[in-house]
């Protein structure tokens, strides 16, 4: 993580990307966790055991208690904040996101999560699974990404734009086999 000054606030981070596992997806993952919400409240893997397990500390944390109060903040509208994240905690496009955003307030969740980031230090969890994203991407590439027929995709979409995030939070850990431990 690189903090710098930014002219519009104080704060901006350089998210980084381990190819299709974008920190910011994993960041809305660990508080999403923590607040139990649904569709990313599954247990299951040693990943998500040590999510939580390194976040613990966090769980009365103001990103937890908002994603808490605002129970219609589930499913793929924390995706939408995710991707829509810029590094300043500002959101790209607020008109694009699912429709459930415009009932909360965007500022106040932001602000909390980039307190949540700093005080978490998150980037120190997100670069501590480095390993493990790598093995995911790899296996996310060879057996899905590059099995796309992107010249069908380019008769509705500019292929040239279309990327994939996931969310390694969400991989079940029988998703994944690796030759050296078994499984992630």
């Amino acid at each position: 993580m690189t903090i710098k000054k930014s002219k519009k606030k104080d704060i901006c981070v350089d998210f980084r990307r381990v190819e299709f596992i974008d920190e910011r997806y994993e960041l809305v993952a660990a508080v999403a966790k923590l607040a139990n919400t649904i569709g990313w409240n599954d247990k299951e893997s040693q990943y998500q055991k040590d999510m939580l397990n390194y976040f613990s500390n966090m769980s009365n944390h103001k990103a937890v208690k908002f994603l808490k109060k605002n129970k219609i903040l589930c499913y793929n509208a924390l995706l939408d904040i995710s991707v829509n994240l810029q590094n300043d905690f500002t959101v790209i496009d607020v008109n694009s996101m699912d429709s459930r955003w415009k009932a909360v307030n965007i500022k106040s969740f932001t602000k909390y999560l980039y307190d949540f980031y700093i005080k978490s230090n998150f980037a120190g969890f997100f670069n501590s699974h480095s390993e493990s994203y790598q093995a995911a991407n790899n296996f996310f590439k060879t057996k899905v990404w590059d099995k796309v027929d992107f010249s069908w995709f380019s008769k509705y979409v500019e292929t040239s734009k279309l990327h994939a995030i996931y969310s390694f939070c969400e991989i079940r850990k029988r998703s994944i086999r690796s030759k050296s431990t078994g499984s992630i």
